[in-house]
C-alpha cells in the first residue's frame, strides 16, 4: 500500500478529507512478529516420507480431480443458489425482518423447496444402479456403459430449468465416476454398489446449496485447497494456506462446493479398499454439513443496526459506542480479520479514529447537508419518492460503508505498520480517504480526493431493508467504437469487441448507457441484478451481462480512469467470484438485445465469446488447446467450408487469427483459467489456473512460441480436407458454436515445465534445446462448448 503523509500534520493532527483537522490520541499497538514470506511453488510433501519428485499417487489425485472437474457444473451452482436465495427472500422479508425471527421457518423452507431436486437426483442413481445390477465390471465396454448411463432421464417431474441443468450436470459427474471407478475399484465393488455410494453424498451437496442461499457459510470457507493438499496430498499445511487467496470474497464462491464433491469421489475412486473409501466418503460427507464461523448473513445484519442507530442519534452524540458494536461484526468476515483482533490497542485506536472522523456527520443538524449532497448526486433516480426517512438512511449508509472499507483496508495492512504509531496513523489517514472517496458524494470531497468530477455518489442498496451493494448514482453514455472496444478486457481476458459482436450482433460504432456498481461483503451479481429489476428504472439485464470495471476500462468507456478498481487477477476470471470493493459496468445498447441460447426461471443464458484455453496434463504427457468459436464465428467459418478448397488459406488464416490471440493471452498469465497445469506441485491450478502468472517471462514467451509454432502447422497441413466437413456439421447443430479441441500427445520440452512447477527453473539454453520436433496431435470437433 503507498501511504501519503499529506494529511499528516504536526504531532497528532490529522486532516479529513472534507478539510477540517483533527487530533486522535496515540495509543501504542500491540506487538507481533513479521509473517515470514512462501515460495509460489510448492515443493515438499510429508506423505509416505517421500517428496512430490516420488508420490505419483499425488500425481494422480490431481490429474482425477482435473477429470472429474467440470465448469459447467459451477455454473449450475452457482444458478441454483441464486434460484433458491430468491425464492427464500420472495417467501420472507428478509430485508425488513429480523432474520432470528424466522431462521427455522426459513430452513424449513429451503429444504421443502430442494427436496423434489434431491428425490430426482436420488431417483436417479437409483435407477443407474438398479440397471447396473449383474454387470461385471471386469467385463463390461465402455461403449455398454455409456448406454446404460445415458439412459437415465430425470423422470416425469416437472423441474425448473435451473433444477434440470443442476442434475444434468450432476448426473455428467456421476458418469464420470462411473466409468473410472470401473477402471479402478471395480475390483472390490460392483457398479451398482458404486452408484448407492454415491447417492449418500447428494443431501449433503443440497445441504451445502442451503446454507450458501441462507447465508449461512462465512466467504472464508475452509478453502478446498488446504483440505485437498493436507489431508490427501499430503502438503505442508503452511504451504497449503499459502494458495489461499488474498482478497476478501464477497461471498462464498459455488466453486468450492464442487471441490468439496469432487474431493469425496476421488477419495473414494482411489481408497486402497472398500473401507478406506466409505471412510473418506464419511469424512468428506462431515465436512460439506458443516459450516465454519461466521455466516455471511451476520455482516448485513450488522450493517443495518449500525444504519439505524447512528441515524437516531443526536446532536453532539458520541459515536464511539456504535462504532464499538460495529468492528466485531466486520473483523471475522474478513479473511485477515481475526489478526486484527487480536490487537486490542490498534482496534481500539481505530474505533476512536473513526469516530472523530465522522463526528461531523452525527445528528439531525450535521447529517442534512451530507443527505441533501446525495440528494443532488442523483439520488432520486433509485428510488420513486425522495422522503426525508430515506435522506437520512441514504446518509447513515454513506457513513457504514465509509467505516467498512476504512476497515477492511486496515485489516489487510502489513504487520510492520500494525507495529508502528507513525506508520499506522498515516496508513489509516489514507484508508480513510480513500474509504470517504468511495462513498461519499463529490461535492463534499477535497478536489484531490474525488474519483471523478463528475456530481454522483456510491449509493448501499436496496435503500429498505439490507444494503447487498452499491450502485453509481449518475448513468454514463458512452460512444464505443471497435478500435476501443479491442482494448477493453471483460471476464476471461475477452476483449469487449468480440463480446458485443457475440452477444449483441454490434461491430461498428455504438452508443450505450452504462450503470456502474460495486461488490460490498454479501454481493453477488446475481443478486445485484436481481434488485436493480426491482428500481424505478428498472434493469432486465442478466448478471452476465455485468463486467468489471478496471481503471483501463472506466477511463477507455467513460474517461474516468479514477472510477475504476485495481482487482487481483483471479477476479478476472468469471463473473460468478468477485470481491468486496470490485467495481462493474453494464451496457445497455438501445436496438439490440443480447442474443439468448436457451431461457431460464429469471432471465437468460447469454452467447458465448470466442476463447482459447491451454492445459498441460503431465500425468498423461500431453498438452489439449481447446478452442471455443462463438455462434458467429462458427457460421463464419462453415461459409468458407462451404466454398471449398478455394477458401482453404482464409480459413487456416481466420483460424490462426483466433488461436495466435488466445494463446498470447493465455500465456500472458494475466488472465486466470485460460492456461491450467495439471501437476502435483500445484494441485489446485487443474481449477484455478493462476500458477502462469507466477512462471517466469522468458519461459512463458518460449511456451507461447513453441505452442504457436505446433498449432500453425496443425491448422495449415490439410486441415480443411480432413476436417472442414466435420466443423461444417458442428456449426449447423443447433448448439451454440463449435469446440476445437487438439491434443498433442508426447510432446517435448514438458519435463522443462514439470522441473519450473518444482522450484527448478530452467536455463535458457535448456529452452532452446527443449524445443524439438512437432508432436503428433489429433483433432476433435464437437458442436456446443465442450471442456
Amino acid at each position: 500500500m503507498t501511504m501519503s503523509t499529506s494529511h499528516l500534520s504536526a504531532g497528532n493532527g490529522l486532516q479529513t478529507p472534507f478539510g477540517e483537522s483533527l487530533v486522535v490520541g496515540a495509543t501504542e499497538p500491540a506487538q507481533s512478529a513479521v509473517l515470514a514470506g512462501t515460495s509460489p511453488f510448492v515443493g515438499e510433501y510429508y506423505s509416505d516420507g517421500r517428496t512430490d519428485e516420488d508420490n505419483p499417487r499425488a500425481a494422480e489425485m490431481v490429474e482425477l480431480l482435473d477429470e472429474l472437474h467440470d465448469p459447467e457444473f459451477d455454473e449450475a451452482l452457482y444458478e441454483l443458489v441464486d434460484d433458491v436465495r430468491q425464492a427464500y427472500e420472495q417467501q420472507f422479508d428478509v430485508g425488513l425482518q429480523d432474520r432470528s425471527a424466522h431462521e427455522a421457518a426459513a430452513e424449513r423452507f429451503v429444504a421443502s423447496y430442494l427436496s423434489g431436486l434431491q428425490e430426482e437426483a436420488e431417483r436417479g442413481l437409483d435407477a443407474m444402479a438398479h440397471a447396473a445390477e449383474g454387470l461385471d465390471p471386469a467385463g463390461v465396454t465402455q461403449r455398454e456403459l455409456d448406454g446404460l448411463l445415458g439412459e437415465v432421464a430425470t423422470g416425469a417431474a416437472a423441474l425448473s430449468p435451473v433444477f434440470e441443468d443442476f442434475l444434468g450436470g450432476f448426473f455428467n459427474k456421476v458418469k464420470k465416476v462411473v466409468s473410472k471407478g470401473v477402471k479402478l475399484i471395480g475390483k472390490f465393488h460392483p457398479i451398482a454398489i458404486i452408484l448407492r455410494k454415491l447417492k449418500k453424498l447428494v443431501r449433503p451437496l443440497l445441504n451445502r446449496v442451503l446454507r450458501m442461499a441462507l447465508d449461512k457459510l462465512p466467504p472464508a470457507l475452509r478453502p478446498a485447497a488446504s483440505q485437498l493438499a493436507t489431508r490427501l496430498l499430503g502438503l505442508k499445511a503452511e504451504a497449503a494456506e499459502a494458495m489461499a487467496p488474498n482478497t476478501q470474497l464477497t461471498t462464498v464462491d459455488p466453486g468450492q462446493v464442487q471441490q468439496e464433491l469432487d474431493l469425496g469421489l476421488a477419495s473414494l475412486l482411489l481408497a486402497a479398499d472398500a473401507t478406506q473409501g466409505d471412510v473418506a466418503l464419511a469424512e468428506v460427507m462431515s465436512e460439506m454439513r458443516s459450516a465454519d464461523g461466521q455466516g455471511a448473513a451476520e455482516l448485513p445484519d450488522a450493517r443495518e443496526r449500525f444504519i439505524n442507530e447512528i441515524t437516531e442519534l443526536g446532536d453532539g452524540e458520541d459515536p464511539s459506542p456504535v462504532i464499538q458494536n460495529f468492528l466485531p461484526a466486520i473483523l471475522p468476515a474478513l479473511r485477515l480479520g481475526i489478526q486484527l483482533a487480536g490487537r486490542p490497542k490498534v482496534v481500539n485506536f481505530l474505533a476512536g479514529y473513526l469516530a472523530k472522523m465522522i463526528q461531523r456527520f452525527v445528528g439531525p443538524a450535521l447529517r442534512r447537508p451530507l443527505s441533501q449532497a446525495i440528494v443532488d448526486a442523483g439520488l432520486r433516480l433509485m428510488t420513486l419518492e425522495v422522503t426525508e426517512a430515506t435522506q437520512t438512511r441514504a446518509a447513515g449508509a454513506a457513513v457504514a460503508g465509509t467505516v467498512e472499507d476504512t476497515v477492511r483496508q486496515v485489516a489487510e495492512l502489513d504487520e510492520a505498520v500494525l507495529d508502528s504509531q507513525p506508520l499506522l496513523e498515516a496508513a489509516l489517514a489514507e484508508a480513510f480517504d480513500g474509504a470517504a472517496a468511495a462513498n461519499f458524494p463529490t461535492q463534499l470531497l477535497l478536489p484531490e480526493l474525488r474519483e471523478t468530477d463528475v456530481n454522483g455518489a456510491w449509493v448501499l442498496l436496496p435503500l429498505r431493508g439490507r444494503p447487498r451493494y452499491k450502485r453509481f448514482s449518475q448513468i454514463f453514455d458512452a460512444r464505443i467504437t471497435p478500435r476501443t472496444a479491442r482494448h477493453v478486457k471483460t471476464f476471461g481476458g475477452v476483449s469487449l469487441d468480440v463480446v458485443l459482436r457475440d452477444r449483441y450482433g454490434v461491430t461498428g460504432p455504438v452508443t450505450a448507457r452504462a450503470r456502474l456498481y460495486e461488490a460490498i461483503p454479501g454481493s453477488s451479481l446475481a443478486r445485484v441484478a436481481a434488485y436493480e429489476q426491482e428500481l424505478p428504472e428498472a434493469n432486465t439485464a442478466a448478471w452476465s451481462e455485468m463486467q468489471p470495471l478496471t481503471p483501463e476500462a472506466a477511463g477507455l468507456l467513460f474517461g474516468e480512469p479514477g472510477l475504476g478498481r485495481e482487482i487481483p487477477t483471479e477476479f478476472m476470471a468469471t463473473p460468478r467470484t468477485v470481491a468486496a470493493g470490485q467495481r462493474f459496468y453494464q451496457l445497455a445498447i438501445p436496438g439490440t438485445g443480447a442474443a439468448p441460447t436457451r431461457s431460464t426461471v429469471r432471465g437468460r443464458q447469454l452467447r458465448r465469446s470466442t476463447r482459447l484455453s491451454v492445459s498441460f496434463r503431465f500425468k498423461a504427457d500431453e498438452i489439449r488447446v481447446r478452442l471455443y468459436l462463438s455462434e458467429a464465428d462458427a457460421q463464419a467459418i462453415a461459409a468458407k467450408v462451404a466454398r471449398g478448397s478455394s477458401e482453404a488459406a482464409a480459413l487456416a488464416r481466420m483460424l490462426f487469427v483466433r488461436v495466435q490471440a488466445g494463446v498470447q493471452e493465455a500465456m500472458s498469465g494475466r488472465f486466470p483459467r485460460r492456461i491450467r497445469f495439471v501437476h502435483e506441485s500445484v494441485p489446485q491450478d487443474y481449477q484455478q489456473g493462476t500458477t502462469a502468472s507466477r512462471l517466469p517471462e522468458p519461459l512463458r514467451r518460449w511456451l507461447c512460441r513453441t505452442l504457436l509454432r505446433w498449432l500453425h502447422a496443425t491448422l495449415t497441413a490439410g486441415f480443411l480436407e480432413q476436417h472442414g466437413r466435420r466443423l461444417a456439421d458442428a456449426a449447423a447443430n443447433a448448439a451454440d458454436g463449435v469446440t476445437i479441441l487438439i491434443t498433442f500427445a508426447h510432446p517435448p520440452g514438458m519435463k522443462l515445465i514439470d522441473q519450473a512447477l518444482r522450484g527448478r527453473l530452467p536455463s535458457l539454453a535448456e529452452l532452446v534445446l527443449g524445443t524439438g520436433a512437432a508432436p503428433t496431435a489429433t483433432t476433435v470437433i464437437t458442436p456446443g462448448h465442450r471442456r
